[in-house]
Order: C-alpha cells, then structure tokens, then sequence
C-alpha cells in the first residue's frame, strides 16, 4: 500500500515557491503574448490645460499631456519647475532615468505661441517655442512638441526637445 508523507514546512515551501515562479512566468508569458501585434494600451489622466502664462507643476508634466489655449495676441512663458519640486514629486527617480510629456498649443491667432523657458536647476535644450494651432504656423510648423525629462543629478534636469 503506498503511503504518503507530510511534506516538512521547508519542503512545502519550496513547494509553493516553485509553483510561483511557474505561474509568474506564465502570467508573464500571457502578457507578452498579448502585447505582441497589439497597440500599447495605458491608463492616461486628463491633460493639464493652461490659459495664460505658468509655472508648470511636476504633477502636471507627468499627466504625460498639458495643453494651452490662449489668446493673448503674443507668446506666453509656460517655466519648469524647478529642479528640487520635480526631485521632491519623483522621490525614486535616479540619476539617467526620464519621463516623456507632450505640449500643445491649441492656440488660434499665429502670434499666439508657447515659449517653455528654464526652472532653477532646470535646463532646456531644443527648440523652446511651440507655434500655435494657425494654419500659418501651427500648418507648416507644427503645433505640438514631445520632451524628454532626464534627472542628471540630485535636483537637476534637462529637458530635451524631440519633435
């Protein structure tokens, strides 16, 4: 007659490790498989939208998207925050990591543009004006602009304009 043991609390352990790092791994193995060929699909806040000219807030660079709809007749400064407030909302941001947002300027009259300008300890490189929404600006220039956050030190940024 066979008989069967009690597994010692090690050996169900392990046991039970085992069978975690299995279904991790097929969980894991799902996810890929369903990504593969399929649009990345994320959860995403509403955008910041902006009136006038503003300090910018690192909760509202990191909703991903901040629009501005002016219409001041001239360009308005939208200014980084300064390198500690963006250091102090991201306390597990190390140094070469980076986050991506966007800017869009909704703006209607040609002369109404967005100019980002530096923080303290906060630094732009790229082109800094976003034209408007115009179909003499916005048409031939385009009226949106990607940016690269990258912490470079304790307290320190720069954001590189990509598009």
């Amino acid at each position: 007659m066979l008989q069967i043991r009690k597994p010692t609390r090690a050996q169900f352990a392990k046991f039970v490790q085992d069978q975690q790092v299995v279904l991790e791994f097929e969980q894991l193995f799902d996810a890929a498989n369903r990504l593969i060929g399929s649009p990345a699909i994320y959860a995403q806040a509403a955008p910041a939208a902006k009136t006038v000219a503003v300090t910018l807030t690192a909760a509202e660079l990191l909703t991903g998207i901040i629009t501005g709809t002016h219409s001041a007749g001239a360009t308005q400064a939208y200014t980084l925050p300064t390198g500690t407030l963006l250091d102090a909302a991201l306390p597990g941001m190390q140094v070469d990591e980076a986050f991506e947002w966007t800017l869009v300027n909704l703006s209607a009259a040609a002369l109404n543009t967005i100019t980002l300008t530096a923080g303290t300890d906060h630094s732009i490189v790229g082109g800094a004006v976003v034209q408007s929404a115009h179909a003499t600006t916005g048409a031939l220039y385009g009226s949106s602009a990607s940016w690269i956050t990258c912490k470079t030190a304790a307290n320190t940024f720069v954001t590189y304009r990509r598009s």
